[in-house]
């Protein structure tokens, strides 16, 4: 059967030139309709000889797709954003998908971020058949229509959408031109729900949450059973938090788990609720139901694959030093996001302290398929085999080429594009070139490194000599330990952290969050009681190293550090979970039972303290 992909498209042309060839060999027909291009659009499709087609915009995404439907001439029609990718993989699918002569098909589109990471998924139906009788109504969020109805069917179908892309929404106005439609459908219709809803989608994008719950009223009293209705709920959830009115948004997320049973989002919804004002625990639960089997199989009941979600999952395993759910939440996210250079990273961290000769480079090479990705970790980490492997034409970046000319043994050449950077990347590369010179001991390099004052008084501080506090590099210290971590060079580690002193407190939590990235969690403890004995009023330091005390069963040490914050904010649940979960463990019931009475009355709906034997 023949497939017509169609698109409607004004100032494309970057994307087109990317996606129009691949349509050409994939597809019977290229349907194109321009809505007044002025980026040369026009013109690089009259040279592909595509189907093309001009119109006038006139404010309505429903007419200009119905004109494509009125040309195509394929059996069935995909219809795409020219902001959209599709593969080899999806067409294969397709063809598969379109033999048992359906009207529609499901497709799930992947929304990608500025990080190239995919933030959320949704279904839509964008593959259907050219029956005459389908139609799309509504002049924005368009809806495909049949003049009999149809059921779409469900398919493994993915395709990449790149449109939420900060940069894109900005330079093409996307959202100025949607509210301005919007604000013309209102006019006519101030009560339709739907409108209302897209409305507040709108406003929260840019911030407006008061005016977006306005508009979120009117789409929840007349959205009863319609398909975006739950939409509509988290969206109201969504303004509620951002307001900072957590009790109500709590009891519409509880509210939302029980009227869309199917949707297992509201869970981590919910979860998010509950960390804001710091109740690990119970997220954690409601995190846990939500996932159900996901962490085994890698599905949700209802398919839900949330990156933002099982990240936030991630978080609270790290903080627990949980690590089976990290292993398990880092193995179902590697999948999801095909070994994304973030989630390897934390992988990495993870079991950096395992490794031994060339442990690292086999993980990466046995795990990470792509090779631009294996260079990104292989530099990242100083991974020396193999940056050896990578040829200098694909070395991108000015601290790469230094770090491949370093264990190329060019050190003058090393020094003298060093001498070149600033800022951050000069601190970066001067700690590998002196961690690297530790095992190379080349004169021209020591010497070169010894102008740098930070540097100097390294060298003097592990001698015995005596450090003056002029001119001393804060981030050179911290690149430095950092560069001993991936090293494993325990021994220097200890000997260079010793000098902390001699740098302002600032830098002593951030080598504790330094030490604690990597999992040297005794040694960032320490850090951070001596960062919080001179900076008193820090909160969340003084919960994480309560929490890392509770992890290594410091239950006297943990009570100390959970009670000091409880004093800094009251409003935060997550030190009395620390209180209690310490005084249980030390078997101290009697002062559990009084924390628990005293707050009992204070939060609704916790297994945390429910659960708690008086």
């Amino acid at each position: 059967m023949n497939i017509t992909v169609a698109l409607m498209v004004k100032n494309e042309k970057t994307n087109l030139v990317e996606t129009v060839p691949f349509f050409k060999e994939h597809f019977e027909e290229v349907l194109i309709i321009d809505t007044g291009s002025t980026d040369g659009t026009v013109e690089y499709l009259k040279e592909q000889k595509i189907n093309l087609l001009q119109t006038k915009w006139n404010y309505s995404f429903a007419d200009v797709r119905n004109e494509l439907i009125k040309a195509a001439t394929g059996d069935y029609i995909l219809m795409l954003d020219a902001d959209e990718r599709i593969n080899e993989e999806f067409v294969v699918q397709m063809r598969a998908a379109i033999q048992s002569n359906d009207l529609s098909y499901e497709v799930k589109i992947m929304n990608i971020t500025d990080d190239n990471i995919r933030n959320s998924t949704h279904i839509n139906i964008r593959l259907f058949k050219n029956d005459g009788n389908f139609y799309y109504e509504g002049n924005i969020h368009e809806q495909l229509k049949h003049t009999n109805g149809h059921i779409p069917k469900i398919t493994s179908l993915l395709l990449r959408h790149y449109g939420y892309r900060s940069e894109v929404i900005r330079t093409k106005g996307k959202r100025k031109r949607n509210m301005r439609i919007l604000q013309m459908e209102l006019k006519k219709d101030p009560n339709n729900a739907f409108h209302n809803y897209n409305m507040s989608t709108e406003l929260i994008n840019i911030k407006k949450y008061n005016e977006a719950l306005l508009h979120l009223k009117k789409a929840a009293k007349h959205s009863k059973g319609k398909t975006f209705e739950s939409e509509v709920y988290r969206n109201i959830i969504y303004c509620l938090v951002n307001t900072k009115r957590y009790a109500e948004a709590e009891e519409f997320a509880r509210e939302c788990i029980k009227s869309f049973q199917k949707e297992t989002r509201f869970y981590f919804i919910l979860a998010q609720i509950l960390l804001k004002t710091g109740r690990v625990e119970d997220a954690e639960l409601e995190m846990k139901k939500g996932l159900g089997a996901f962490l085994n199989i890698g599905k949700t009941i209802d398919g839900t694959e949330n990156l933002y979600l099982l990240m936030e999952m991630l978080k609270i395993s790290k903080r627990k030093r949980d690590f089976d759910t990290v292993i398990k939440v880092l193995s179902a996210l590697n999948q999801i996001t095909e070994s994304n250079h973030t989630i390897m990273k934390e992988f990495i961290n993870v079991m950096l302290q395992n490794f031994e000769k060339d442990g690292l480079y086999n993980f990466i090479k046995e795990n990470v398929a792509d090779e631009e990705k294996q260079t990104e970790l292989f530099f990242e980490y100083s991974v020396r085999k193999g940056i050896k492997e990578i040829p200098m034409n694909k070395v991108t970046s000015a601290e790469n080429r230094i770090m491949k000319l370093w264990e190329s043994s060019k050190y003058e050449q090393v020094i003298k594009e060093t001498s070149q950077l600033e800022g951050q990347s000069k601190f970066k590369i001067l700690g590998f070139i002196y961690v690297g010179n530790l095992e190379r001991r080349n004169d021209t390099v020591s010497n070169w490194l010894l102008e740098n004052k930070t540097i100097q008084a390294i060298e003097q501080f592990k001698s015995g000599q005596e450090v003056r506090k002029v001119n001393l590099e804060g981030k050179v210290y911290l690149s430095i330990i950092e560069e001993l971590i991936k090293q494993s060079n325990l021994n220097e580690i200890g000997r260079v952290i010793q000098m902390y002193h001699y740098y302002p407190a600032k830098y002593w939590k951030e080598i504790g969050d330094v030490l604690e990235n990597f999992y040297y969690d005794e040694t960032a403890v320490s850090m951070y009681v001596e960062y919080l004995q001179n900076v008193t009023g820090d909160f969340d330091t003084w919960v994480k190293a309560a929490e890392l005390l509770y992890t290594q069963e410091k239950w006297d040490d943990c009570l100390l550090l959970a009670n000091k914050a409880s004093q800094l904010n009251g409003n935060n649940f997550r030190p009395v979970e620390l209180m209690i979960l310490s005084l249980e463990k030390k078997n101290e019931i009697q002062l559990v039972n009084q924390i628990v009475t005293e707050v009992k009355n204070q939060i609704d709906h916790s297994h945390f303290i429910n659960s708690r034997k008086m």
